[in-house]
């Protein structure tokens, strides 16, 4: 029988619910949940820390939509308090899709100093989004610095991916949808000044 009022939908999401592609060995992830209204447009967004097995709540009204981007934390061996995971261009409808690849190393002539490089793919402008335990000292974008913002609240340090032409130079040539890659660099500096997300 047709129903002219649905009831909401209440959902449980969880790591363990991935059933392929994720690294189910890490103790914390990083759970970002953008809720879509009936008309596709982005109603919230929201981030939470959760083990394997932790669910996070997914409360969605008639029409609504909500996908889940869930990475697992990372965390630099040799600096306590500093973990990150790349949550990819937050705004979007599938963040996580941008992200290829990401890797800390300590920086060459600073030993205070931490930096994650992320390799992303991404044509399109937008919000490039790193869950940060510690506020980020500076970012780039293909050797270019970038401003950087830090939500104490979420831990979310965000920086803004300007729109790439065709004929860019980190474009691509062996995806099919030759979307150009992108080297982004957040950068830590670990000397006990740092503010801490929570």
């Amino acid at each position: 029988m047709w129903d002219a009022s649905p009831r909401a939908i209440i959902a449980n999401v969880k790591p363990a619910d991935v059933e392929e592609g994720l690294n189910q060995t890490s103790a914390r992830y990083a759970i970002l949940i953008n809720h879509f209204a009936s008309d596709g447009k982005l109603k919230s967004s929201s981030l939470g820390l959760v083990g394997l097995r932790e669910s996070t709540q997914i409360h969605l009204e008639n029409k609504e939509s909500a996908i889940s981007t869930i990475v697992p934390l990372e965390e630099a061996a040799s600096t306590a308090g500093l973990c990150w995971a790349p949550l990819g261009l937050i705004d979007m409808y599938n963040s996580g899709g941008a992200v290829l690849s990401s890797k800390i190393s300590q920086a060459n002539v600073d030993p205070s100093v931490r930096e994650v490089r992320i390799e992303a793919k991404s044509e399109s402008a937008g919000r490039f989004g790193v869950y940060s335990s510690l506020a980020p000292d500076s970012a780039s974008v293909d050797g270019v610095p970038v401003h950087v913002t830090w939500d104490v609240e979420s831990g979310i340090a965000a920086i803004h991916l300007a729109p790439v032409s065709e004929s860019s130079a980190f474009m691509d040539s062996t995806s099919t949808a030759h979307a150009p890659r992108r080297s982004i660099h957040v950068r830590w500096r670990v000397d006990g000044n740092t503010g801490t997300a929570g």
